[in-house]
C-alpha cells in the first residue's frame, strides 16, 4: 500500500488556504449567533466535577469531641442593643 502524499503548498498557498478556513469559520459562528445556537466548543457540563454526595453527620461523635449541649442558644452571638 503505497501512501497518498500531500502537495506541498508554498507560503502564498498555505496563507490563503488558512484564510480561507479562518473566513468559513467566522462565517459559521456568524450564522450561529444569528440563529441563537450555542457557540460553545464544549458543552459547559463537560467541564464540571460530579456533586459531591450529602454527608451525614453523626451527632453521637460531634457531643464526643465538643462536648456539652448543642443547642442554637449557645452558638449564637450575644445581641447588642
Amino acid at each position: 500500500m503505497a501512501k497518498e502524499e500531500k502537495p506541498v503548498l508554498s507560503p502564498d498557498e498555505n496563507r490563503k488556504k488558512q484564510e480561507e478556513e479562518r473566513r468559513r469559520k467566522n462565517q459559521d459562528l456568524l450564522d450561529r449567533v444569528k440563529n441563537g445556537e450555542s457557540t460553545a466548543l464544549i458543552p459547559s457540563t463537560a467541564t464540571w466535577f460530579p456533586p459531591r454526595p450529602v454527608l451525614k453527620k453523626d451527632e453521637k461523635e460531634i457531643k464526643k469531641l465538643f462536648g456539652g449541649d448543642d443547642s442554637d442558644e449557645k452558638k449564637k452571638p450575644p445581641v447588642k442593643k
